[in-house]
């Protein structure tokens, strides 16, 4: 089992900002108006919050998680969370893309199986909750779906990057 330890705080940071990357990965695989924006972005922190909830105390998972969940919690730090969050969602595709697989290769080369599994699920878990946090294609605000084909696609490309199920 790695630890917080086995990571520089470069690297631990990397691991911290990947989740955001995700979501914002998802957010510019189909851009939605103000309001489902806005509940695409809740979708990030509350993803985060709901992980916390469901890893086993004491990894590596649970030690990241918890710090993210508290980031995402209390005005003093949620400011910090909303700065880095406007940093990543600026990035570019591609450079999110890069991100991802530099946080995916760092967990592979240095965490269990289990936490290489446990992360991708992580990173997995944001995506999807962004995906399906507002409604997409829709006609003055009348159907469209929740997730649409640009999105199935984007998660379709993470889950194959992270060799994870969609």
């Amino acid at each position: 089992m790695s630890e917080k330890v086995d990571y520089t705080v470069e690297e631990w940071d990397k691991l911290k900002l990947a989740p955001l990357a995700a979501g914002s990965y998802l957010m510019a695989a189909s851009p939605s108006g103000t309001r489902g924006q806005a509940k695409e972005v809740s979708a990030i922190g509350a993803s985060v919050v709901q992980a916390l909830k469901l890893v086993q105390p004491g990894t590596l998972l649970s030690a990241l998680v918890a710090e993210m969940a508290a980031e995402v919690s209390g005005a003093q730090l949620s400011k910090i969370y909303e700065a880095k969050l406007e940093s990543v969602a600026a990035m570019d595709k591609d450079t999110l893309l890069r991100m991802l697989r530099e946080s995916a290769a760092l967990i592979s080369a240095k965490g269990t199986p289990d936490e290489i599994s446990g992360y991708g699920s992580l990173l997995m878990a944001v995506a999807q909750g962004v995906a399906g946090a507002a409604k997409e294609d829709t006609f003055l605000g009348a159907g469209g779906k929740l997730i649409n084909h640009a999105e199935q696609a984007a998660l379709n490309e993470l889950s194959s990057m992270l060799s994870l199920p969609a």
